[in-house]
């Protein structure tokens, strides 16, 4: 097979329905022959040729759902949009409010931007990029592809089409084409290796870059939908290489979609590959020397595992050639920041001069030439899968068709009248089934199956590398250097800082491997990674541990003292800022700061820890920091006399916020937590009865009970061990592309939204991939020397006003409020309308069947980063037991393997979306935990510690347990202890009472669990104290 005209058919793909298909129908256009005249006007008339073949791969991607139920042809004027995930939740769209002028305005946008650009596969890419960032920024209404079953927009169908161009062949009506997994194994511990925050966002960001090299060059010769997850869409490292190279599309993008700033691209990565990959990798392969020209290489699996291992060298090297040529034009800024550094490439020696620094780092680095990771590809021929289903499809097909046969007939409907419009009668059903279900059983069993396998097999990183073996089978032979320093990683050291005084390199007395030392030049040369990334610019936070902790409230008091901060252009020139801009350009220079070749001229970093210090020493501390892009310095004095105070009560405690979605491989595979027939019951009353036609709500259940025929049949070839035996496991709905198209445009979504709320909230995105998190926030943001910080600017595009108003009156720890939002992102309830997930750049659904477990460590900044994370995953573990629904909250406060507590995120609460509403675990817990900062003592939380042990005992918690109904003397109780707390009558009198018994009364909701949420409560307390 070949790539031609792949493109072509993909092009027309995307526009085959054009956005407005509903509104079309309703005011009775046909919409074919509208999306005909569309193609011919934006691309051109030539390729209408390919508009009947785009109709078999509709057909596969399409949900099976608007398959078995009947056409219509009448569209009411307000139609619902519902959540594929929960079908309890929809958007309703009133198509009569729609405007024509905006739709018109829409495609002059898109034909304009296209029009710009030459090429099938450039003018492809834009497409893809544009065609729905401006239908969301003109006309601003998401829409059904189908009224009938309304559960994803034509965006969501068309995506998935056009993938379906790569693994379906039209001619023979056979699957063909690879499926490839691609994953790089033991990411948790190679970020977790880090000492620094630094050290852990860039080795994210390595991995991130990484995966995306790997798979950057068959995305762009083949297309991004070969890209089954992640998502293409909205990802911001395909839009940066598209921006990079296409210029028109920069132009119509907006500056903040076309850089990667964080690492949102997950380690792991399912592409549909078209048969005629294969031999774009043998000849970059032959190109490359990697394969010698008519090498005799005929299995396609052996090709690709090749190819992906190639990149993964050709990536690495590209990072570590760009970082020596660094060094070198850097040398002399580089010998001020090692001083007194020992080098041990044999024995450890000191540094004698830049020339012999450049020549023993050179030396350093080239012993680590293998990257320090892994790729593993599972690759599997779906010609050959689809032949072993259909082997295992015929034992069914009798009992599945007569099954269909007989619910049809029992309710007298005749297929291709009542239900499976498009099929002449049930043989044509089959035959169309038979492709339907290839694709579930291929993504729901066969896939995972190898994938499972493949990741079974594991491989310890420091066998990666001969620096381990060589260094440790030498020292073992000399007998010399028993003490040799080794990095934190386990490999043994090739540089080592043995003085009391830190570097921006090393810290006292810190050690690193070569590995570990080019992961930390890494985050000064951070734009060597525009190697492997197409991005102007790569900006790593370096930020240490003690500023970050002190983060909000360092910035709120910088930005309030008069003579603290002076804020200079380039040329020295004093500048004044507004304070929301101030409050930014603090936050951005506080937590990145210049590499070497600013060093000499002392812009430096700010470290709390060293300005505490040195404040003991002199009477004033100078620090320059600069804002880059703002092209703006910042000079920090601080005195002794003024200023010690205030520094010294900053906050010290950071919270390690690490998330976990509930129950994916359910999501994967169809399984919503509803029988398919509730399912498709609930999704008729959403989208509400038709008029005149009576009977059908009978079809839609009939839909629901042949689907679940059809699911249960195709079942019985699953292995009872690993998919169970109960009803309760099989799927809701068939998995089709477009459904997993959805699933991976959500988690790509849920990122971006994450980052910007742990942004927002000073925090530092380790990584973020929709269904997991990791992320390191203030634990507290208001001390005495500062006053309450607010959250950074921008929230309220993703928040409701009420929501963001609570987030404000209660902002004493940011940590709380990055688990509390990104929980409420996770179900789509930060704003209307809930359910989805909805800003002016795109419009997706929440994954609303499960939710999602945290486990949040708050550490003082001294506490080691990797057993920080050895207990924010204890807690998140923990947080998974707290029901059968998972959807937990672990947490705890204090040093090292500090006892926690673990409740249900959805305490007290019914319905799914009253988890938004203020009487919620999260505002609850805001406000009970910050109690003593509205009018009550600081020590009322361990007056009530204190006073219910005496009534209960040490062991409260059980003794509470064993006396059920005390609700109401426990209240009482509280009442008593809160009334003898009051500091401020004032303050209690004007803020305090509402919230006082909002509080209580969320406790007798949860009396069951009122020493938990006690518990609970006293963490963050203890954190915004």
């Amino acid at each position: 097979m070949t790539c031609n005209n792949l493109i072509k058919k993909k092009m027309v793909a995307l526009l085959h329905d054009t956005p407005e298909k509903a509104w079309l129908m309703y005011v009775k256009k046909k919409h074919e022959e509208y999306a005909k005249e569309r193609i011919g006007d934006v691309l051109g008339e030539e390729y209408l040729d390919y508009f009947k073949d785009v109709k078999a791969y509709d057909v596969i991607s399409s949900t099976i759902d608007r398959w078995v139920v009947p056409s219509r042809m009448n569209i009411d004027r307000v139609i619902r949009l519902i959540n594929p995930f929960d079908p309890n939740f929809f958007y309703e769209i009133d198509l009569g409010q729609i405007s024509k002028e905006k739709i018109e305005d829409y495609w002059n946008k898109l034909k304009t931007c296209l029009s710009k650009v030459s090429g099938d596969r450039e003018r492809y890419h834009a497409q893809y990029v544009l065609m729905e960032l401006l239908w969301y920024k003109t006309v601003k209404v998401p829409l059904p592809a189908d009224t009938r079953f309304p559960t994803h927009t034509v965006f969501d169908h068309v995506y998935a089409t056009a993938s379906m161009i790569n693994i379906y062949n039209n001619d023979s009506k056979k699957f063909s084409g690879f499926i490839v997994g691609i994953d790089i194994p033991g990411i948790q511990s190679f970020i977790s290796g880090g000492r620094r925050p630094g050290d852990w966002w860039i080795r994210s960001w390595l991995i991130s870059a990484t995966v995306w090299y790997l798979i950057k060059e068959l995305v762009w010769n083949l297309g991004p939908d070969v890209l089954l997850s992640p998502s293409a869409r909205y990802n911001p490292f395909y839009y940066a290489t598209v921006a990079h190279r296409v210029q028109a599309v920069r132009e119509c993008l907006d500056e903040n979609l076309t850089s990667p700033e964080q690492p949102l691209m997950p380690a792991t990565v399912t592409l549909l590959l078209p048969a005629c990959s294969i031999e774009l990798m043998r000849s970059e392969l032959v190109e490359k020397g990697s394969l010698k020209e008519g090498e005799g290489v005929s299995d396609p699996s052996v090709i690709i595992s090749r190819y992906f291992k190639e990149r993964l060298k050709e990536a690495w090297k590209n990072v570590i050639e760009d970082i020596q040529t660094r060094l070198r034009s850097t040398a002399d800024n580089l010998i001020k920041t090692l001083e007194k550094v020992r080098v041990c490439t044999g024995t450890c020696t000191d540094v004698a001069s830049a020339d012999d620094l450049i020549e023993r780092m050179i030396e350093i680095i080239k012993h680590a030439e293998r990257a320090p990771f892994d790729v593993k590809t599972v690759v599997i021929n779906l010609e050959e899968a689809f032949e072993e289903f259909v082997k295992e499809f015929r034992r069914i097909e009798g009992k599945m068709r007569a099954e269909l046969e007989q619910l049809i007939s029992s309710e007298g409907l005749a297929v291709g009248k009542d239900v499976f419009p498009y099929s002449k009668d049930l043989s044509d059903v089959m035959s169309d089934l038979e492709k339907k279900l290839f694709f579930h059983w291929l993504v729901t069993k066969k896939y995972p199956e190898e994938f499972r396998k493949a990741k079974a097999v594991r491989l310890d990183p420091l066998l990666l590398d001969g620096w381990t073996l060589e260094v440790t089978k030498a020292r073992y032979e000399s007998c010399k250097d028993k003490s040799a320093p080794m990095c934190t990683c386990g490999r043994p050291a090739a540089v080592h800082n043995p003085s009391e005084a830190s570097s921006p390199l090393l810290r006292s007395h810190e050690a690193l491997c070569p590995y570990c030392l080019i992961l930390r030049l890494l985050q000064y040369y951070t734009d060597a990674l525009t190697s492997i990334v197409e991005a102007d610019h790569v900006k790593a936070p370096k930020v240490v541990m003690s500023t970050l902790a002190a983060l909000p409230e360092l910035v709120k008091w910088l930005s309030e003292s008069g003579g603290a901060v002076e804020i200079m252009d380039e040329n020295g020139n004093n500048v004044g800022l507004p304070k929301d801009q101030l409050l930014e350009s603090l936050t951005r220079s506080l937590k990145e700061y210049s590499s070497f070749d600013f060093y000499q001229n002392k812009y430096s970093r700010f470290s709390l820890e060293e300005v505490l210090e040195e404040l003991q020493k002199n009477e004033t501390v100078e620090r320059l920091i600069r804002d880059d892009s703002k092209n703006l310095y910042i000079r920090v004095l601080v005195r002794k006399d003024r200023d010690s105070s205030k520094l010294l009560s900053l906050n010290k405690y950071i919270a390690m916020v690490k998330a976990d979605a509930d129950n994916m491989g359910n999501l994967k595979g169809g399984r919503l937590g509803y029988d398919a027939e509730a399912y498709f019951e609930t999704i008729y009353r959403q989208a509400g009865p038709r008029r005149g036609v009576g009977q059908e709500e009978k079809l839609y259940k009939l839909a629901g009970s042949l689907v679940r025929s059809v699911i249960e049949r195709l079942h019985e070839i699953y292995p009872k061990e690993v998919y169970g035996e109960n009803d309760s496991s099989l799927p809701t709905v068939l998995v089709t592309p477009t459904y997993l198209f959805q699933l991976s445009y959500s988690l790509m979504t849920e990122a971006l939204v994450d980052k910007e709320i742990v942004e927002k909230n000073y925090g530092l995105l380790v990584f973020a991939g929709g269904d997991d998190l990791l992320a390191l926030v203030p634990a507290r943001s208001v001390s005495r020397g500062s006053g309450r910080a607010e959250p950074l600017g921008g929230l309220e595009e993703f928040l409701s006003r009420e929501l963001l108003e609570i987030v404000k009156e209660f902002y004493f720890s940011p940590a709380l409020w990055v688990w509390w939002l990104t929980r409420l992102n996770h179900w789509g309830l930060l704003r209307s309308p809930v359910g989805f997930r909805y800003t002016d750049n795109f419009f997706a659904p929440a994954l609303l069947a499960y939710g999602r477990s945290y486990g949040i460590a708050i550490r003082h900044y001294r506490d080691p980063l990797a057993k920080v994370f050895e207990d924010a995953s204890e807690l998140e573990e923990s947080a998974k037991n707290v029901s059968k629904k998972k959807d937990g909250v672990g947490v705890s406060y204090g040093r090292l393997g500090a006892r926690g507590v673990a409740l249900s995120n959805s305490l007290g609460v019914e319905d799914k979306g009253d988890l938004k509403e203020p009487a919620s675990l999260g505002p609850i817990i805001a406000k009970l935990s910050s109690f003593h900062r509205r009018g009550l003592s600081n020590n009322f939380y361990y007056d009530i510690v204190r006073e219910l042990q005496k009534y209960f005992g040490h062991d409260a918690k059980h003794e509470w347990a064993a006396a059920k109904g005390l609700t109401t003397p426990i209240i009482i109780l509280l009442k008593y202890i809160i009334s003898r707390n009051v500091a401020d009558e004032e303050k209690y009198s004007q803020n305090l009472k509402k919230e006082v018994e909002e509080v209580l009364e969320f406790l007798k909701l949860t009396n069951e669990y009122i020493f938990d949420v006690l518990e609970f409560g006293f963490a963050w307390h203890k954190a915004v104290r």
